[in-house]
């Protein structure tokens, strides 16, 4: 069985596996790799300590919410070390809900029966003209 072949049986887009794709994944692959060399993650020392001191005085202050303080001490981390935002206040911060927000759509989208295509297989042969009248199949859950 070919590769493109075992994408649309499994509903993979061929797309992600063309040569443009590949060189695009390797900049950034690249990119990252200078970002967390050993030199480049001593740099990020002082936002962990920071975000590390702010989670243990949170855990201590309100122990029964561990599980949100967990969740603003990584969005903060990242957020702070990657996009050089400021310090997250709590777990309700508006950029904290987006990103789980998101989260929570890409595992549905992801998970197995999320897609009509899975089980009307003809579908993947609508030409593409067509495709903005189906659009509404994003927020169809079987």
């Amino acid at each position: 069985m070919e590769i493109c072949e075992y994408c649309v049986e499994q509903s993979w887009s061929p797309r992600l596996l063309t040569p443009a794709h590949f060189h695009s994944w390797r900049r950034l692959r690249r990119a990252s790799h200078d970002a967390l060399t050993k030199g480049a993650v001593q740099r990020y020392h002082p936002i962990q300590i920071k975000e590390a001191n702010i989670l243990v005085s949170s855990l201590l202050t309100n122990p029964k919410d561990g599980k949100q303080h967990f969740m603003r001490a990584g969005a903060s981390t990242i957020m702070a070390i990657l996009y050089d935002y400021p310090t997250l206040p709590s777990a309700h911060d508006k950029a904290i809900e987006e990103i789980d927000k998101s989260l929570q759509q890409s595992s549905q989208a992801a998970s197995p029966g999320a897609s009509l295509v899975e089980f009307l297989p003809w579908m993947l042969h609508i030409p593409q003209r067509y495709a903005l009248s189906l659009q509404f199949q994003d927020r169809i859950h079987l």
